[in-house]
């Protein structure tokens, strides 16, 4: 495991923006737009059962739980409007597995859980934005998708087995804790014949060799 060279970033609000040094927010009522197609009529018909035509930020930041939604649906490419469902703690269980063009999505930044094959089989996933409030990552939630890198945020405690086993593109994985996270056993990376690095904090190389797992 090498050393690498933390750099600060911050992952603002989206629905926040600057302009001429004054910070506005997109109110409740603005009208919520979304690039992809498939994604958007998806929408669309879960509005349309409770009885709304339109889609607002308010409405969006009021979603809890978007299970079955998109499962199975091999038609969406980017979601990256994922990150404004700032109601959800957690990334449903099978929640985008099979959806095998995917290709970009972001995570809103109040997510703390991705659970069970949340991303399993999405063969096409080249780039997912990961947020720093992501404490638990469970069994397979990245199972078979087609990342070539993965960047684990440093308040992640605890990670499933098999999170990316069969990542046959990965190459290279960054872990930012400086503890390393809890884990079964050393099952993460089964099946990733391409994987060659794995970043660590400097500091914390030692930590990562003795913990179980991780050698």
């Amino acid at each position: 495991m090498g050393e690498y060279q933390k750099e600060k970033y911050s992952m603002g609000f989206p629905h926040i923006a600057a302009v001429s040094g004054t910070t506005i927010f997109l109110g409740e009522k603005s009208k919520f737009e979304v690039s992809d197609d498939v994604v958007k009529r998806i929408l669309l018909e879960k509005w349309n059962q409770v009885g709304s035509l339109k889609m607002t930020y308010g409405e969006i930041v009021a979603v809890r739980d978007i299970s079955g939604w998109f499962e199975g649906n091999t038609g969406i490419v980017d979601f990256k409007e994922y990150r404004y469902f700032e109601g959800m703690d957690y990334v449903p269980g099978r929640c985008f597995a099979n959806c095998t063009s995917l290709r970009s999505i972001i995570l809103p930044p109040t997510i703390t859980t991705i659970w069970d094959m949340a991303f399993g089989n999405t063969y096409s996933l080249e780039e997912v934005v990961i947020p720093e409030s992501v404490v638990h990552i469970k069994d397979n939630a990245f199972n078979s998708c087609g990342l070539t890198s993965v960047t684990v945020p440093k308040n992640v405690v605890d990670i499933g087995d098999y999170v990316w086993c069969h990542c046959h593109n990965l190459r290279e994985a960054t872990f930012e804790s400086v503890n390393p996270p809890r884990m079964n056993g050393g099952t993460l990376f089964s099946d990733c014949p391409n994987l060659t690095t794995v970043y660590v904090p400097g500091e914390s190389i030692d930590k990562y060799k003795r913990a179980r797992g991780w050698s």
